[in-house]
């Protein structure tokens, strides 16, 4: 839907004047100014509202700076609200810009009476060289005789009004030149700051909201920067003189060119500013000179290439508004520059002066335009051996961008070869070295990762992301001190938000594994605040509280995750385990659907799924996935523990021991494969060798809760019982979290008489893991033990339906339904 209800000068009866009334005077309708800026204009614009577009137009009477101020909020209500309907708003919005861009609609016809009679009335009151400069502006919008004529006899009559042109000067080309430099950059730096202002206030980084909502103020800033642009060409134009036309256009193109490239300029200056006042170190005084002269220089280049290599389409919808961008400064420029030199020859002819354009010299216009085009190659060439240094030379910069590129597809082999391709090329920047650790890192060759990150590291010390990569693998290794240490490290060197962000998350994960659950989680809420994009974070969060039973902030932190990230399985996944103890089975059927049918292929993803699938006895399911996870990541010691433990929780003993082989060939989680194995010890009931395994993995990790959870466990049926609870309270002192720790507290506790401590401890068992069988066991049987039939009837129901056949349990669940033959 369209509204045309307004008057265009397309209309066959434009706006009348009253310049037919012989006793109008002209004057601005608002300060009633009288001069030869004076105008009759029309200034369309256009506002939408998604399917309604309104096209209006403000017509007046006015000087200069009024007739401007109107047509810079025509331009800019129309480059903002205009593009927002459809289809309309993308068809009407140009068209007002390009008649805005040319100063509105003047009816020519309307607007040389005006001046004209303007003149007659300025001449009148004794103002001759008032009456020519008004209708020399009457012969610029109409070649008229009667016009011509008038001229010619006042010229005539008053002929110190002719000016004899000075010598053509080359410092108005300088400042014209100088001037498209800052309008570009203006234009740059400004939208800089409003992307970043949007960014701010939505709380986000870069993505298609953001990036539309920065082209529109885009749009509207290369629009009122062409504006500016042809009054400095057109003032430059009269201020000298200078009638050779060719000579103008190529004056002109050569300062829409430069505006142009000032705009990526402006903006990649504007990153460099953040980073200067975010604390950006640099060596001395000189190095901050030649680096920010390698930005300024050639930071609009490093731009349109970063543009045109990110294959992203909203950086080649930049690349599409620049371009059009160009065509429009080219315009606007050689358009003004036309018509003024047309103007300009048309009153020498008339003023009798044709033979003054011969003697002028233009040898120095030239010179100028040459001199500060050179001058600019000149400081390009000075600060290139820098802008090589900060980013690279282009053949090094390809081979970054197609390793990056490939990293994020998952071809590490790839990635591997073009960094190595840089590093090769480029030996002395640390970028590439620190991506190939990465790289390598993710391949689990961490003696490489490990060299090539010192290496980043060693070249620029300043810099945090090698410390993170290192700080990652001493947390891969379990060395906790040494990776703590460098996490601190790197938040030291005040790095960006995002590698902030990456430090505040392995402190995080650093915490989870120590059993500081509660510290896991303000280090997760610190990395989301400084980078919310980081899914990892969001991810841990979520998992955190499922780990502290906090079931309900599981669910709310994983749907938070899957709005940034809708098609990761991984935490449908983890709401598909929180709902199983909540006990809403409709929800944990639609997660659990909805995991499977995005088919995410990442550790975390299997690795859940296959929980998912055990929580709800379906082993075969949660085999397969497992079995998946292994093949998929070989070097995962995480993917191999958890099928060794699945397949002895179904009684596959010899493929559980199997498969823990790596793991110990490996040797980066010694004590998570004595643990392992234990466990497989255990359900298959050799407790000796069970207890022999679990402390062996309590003495390389003193600290391990699940050592003592397990040798508490061992202990009871063993019939050290006292020995059991003190392992039990030793577990729970360093992870009271964990169900399991809980119910062996409770059965040692009724062992030894006990009753009220047990009913707490498995009280405690089912809070943290509500479909935990063995905590209703026990609770049962202690509610038995004090006469309370019912609800130790409740309970062992309960126990019943939660139970799967395995070693030990089968004697318990022997015992409940011996309890329900009795009281039957």
């Amino acid at each position: 839907m369209n509204d045309e209800n307004y008057t265009s000068g397309s209309d066959p009866t434009p706006p009348q004047s009253s310049a037919a009334d012989p006793g109008f005077i002209p004057a601005c309708e608002i300060c009633g100014r009288q001069d030869e800026t004076l105008r009759l204009v029309i200034l369309p614009y256009v506002v939408s509202l998604l399917v309604v577009t309104f096209r209006r137009a403000w017509t007046g009477l006015w000087c200069s700076r009024h007739r401007n101020e109107r047509r810079v909020l025509a331009g800019l209500i129309t480059a903002l609200a205009g593009w927002i309907g459809i289809p309309w708003g993308f068809i009407y919005t140009p068209k007002a810009l390009i008649s805005l861009a040319k100063g509105g609609d003047q009816p020519a016809d309307e607007n040389a009476q005006l001046l004209q009679q303007l003149a007659e009335d300025t001449l009148n009151t004794g103002d001759p060289h008032a009456a020519i400069r008004i209708l020399e502006e009457a012969l610029k919008l109409k070649e008229d005789a009667a016009i011509r004529m008038q001229l010619q006899e006042l010229y005539s009559r008053y002929p110190l009004s002719i000016t004899e042109p000075p010598p053509i000067s080359p410092w108005p080309f300088v400042f014209g030149l100088g001037a498209s430099i800052i309008i570009g950059l203006s234009i740059g730096l400004l939208d800089h700051f409003i992307t970043a202002l949007i960014g701010l206030v939505l709380g986000v980084e870069v993505n298609i909201i953001l990036a539309i909502l920065s082209w529109v103020p885009l749009v509207a800033l290369i629009f009122l920067g062409g504006l500016v642009l042809s009054e400095v060409l057109q003032w430059v134009i009269e201020k000298t003189r200078l009638q050779e036309m060719m000579l103008s256009l190529v004056f002109a193109a050569v300062a829409a060119l430069i505006t142009l490239y000032g705009i990526p300029q402006g903006q990649l200056f504007g990153d460099y500013l953040g980073d200067v006042f975010g604390g950006l170190p640099f060596d001395s005084l000189f190095d901050f000179i030649l680096t920010t002269g390698a930005v300024f220089t050639q930071g609009g280049l490093w731009y349109l290439l970063e543009s045109i290599q990110s294959g992203l389409l909203t950086d080649w919808i930049y690349l599409l508004i620049l371009i059009v961008g160009g065509v429009y400064f080219l315009w606007i420029s050689l358009s003004s520059v036309r018509e003024t030199v047309h103007w300009l020859v048309r009153l020498d002819l008339l003023q009798g002066e044709t033979a003054i354009e011969e003697e002028k010299s233009t040898l120095n216009v030239w010179g100028s335009i040459a001199g500060i085009v050179i001058g600019l190659l000149m400081l390009a060439a000075l600060f290139g051996g820098r802008g090589v240094a900060l980013r690279g030379n282009p053949e090094v910069a390809g081979y970054i961008e197609r390793g990056d590129l490939l990293f994020a597809e998952g071809d590490l082999d790839g990635a591997m070869v073009e960094f190595q391709n840089a590093i090769r090329s480029a030996p002395h920047l640390p970028g590439p070295h620190a991506s190939l650790g990465w790289v390598l890192y993710s391949m689990g060759e961490l003696e490489g990762a490990v060299s090539e990150f010192e290496e980043a590291r060693r070249i620029d010390n300043s810099w945090a992301d090698p410390v993170l990569g290192l700080a990652y693998i001493y947390l891969s290794q379990n060395e906790n001190d040494a990776a703590r240490r460098e996490f601190e490290v790197a938040i030291a060197l005040r790095p960006e938000p995002y590698l902030l962000a990456q430090a505040d998350y392995g402190l995080g994960n650093l915490a989870f594994n120590e059993g500081d659950l509660e510290s896991a989680v303000s280090y997760y809420q610190q990395a989301i605040l400084q980078d919310w994009e980081l899914q990892a974070a969001h991810m841990d969060l979520a998992l955190t509280y499922f780990n502290m039973a906090e079931f309900d902030k599981a669910v709310e932190k994983a749907n938070d995750l899957i709005a940034l990230a809708p098609d990761w399985g991984a935490p449908h996944a983890l709401l598909a385990m929180a709902y199983h103890q909540l006990d809403d089975a409709t929800l944990e059927e639609r997660e659990l659907a909805w995991a499977e049918d995005l088919g995410s292929e990442d550790l975390y993803s299997l690795l859940l799924l296959a929980s998912a699938h055990w929580d709800r006895i379906e082993f075969a399911q949660a085999e397969e996935l497992l079995k998946k996870a292994v093949e998929y990541y070989p070097q995962s010691d995480q993917a191999a523990l958890s099928l060794s433990t699945a397949y002895a929780g179904m009684q596959k003993y010899d493929r559980a021991l199997d498969n823990l082989d790596p793991v110990f060939v490996r040797d980066t989680d010694p004590a998570g494969g004595h643990l392992a194995k234990g466990y497989i010890f255990t359900q298959s009931q050799d407790l000796d060798q069970a207890l022999a395994e679990i402390t062996l993995a309590k003495d390389l990790d003193p600290d391990d809760w699940r050592a003592y959870r397990d040798m508490s466990f061992v202990y009871f049926h063993q019939g050290a019982v006292q020995e059991a609870l003190v392992a039990a309270e030793k577990a729970e002192g360093l992870y009271p979290y964990d169900s399991a720790i809980f119910t062996n507290k409770a059965f040692a506790q009724r062992s030894l008489g006990d009753i009220v401590g047990a009913l707490e401890s498995a009280q405690m068992a089912i809070e943290l893991s509500p479909k935990y069988d063995l905590a209703y066991f026990i609770l049962g049987v202690c509610y038995l033990d004090q006469g309370e039939h019912m609800r130790s009837s409740e309970a062992l129901r309960m126990f019943l339906s939660l139970a799967w056949d395995r070693a030990y349990v089968r004697e318990y669940i022997s015992q409940a339904e011996a309890f329900f033959a009795q009281t039957q």
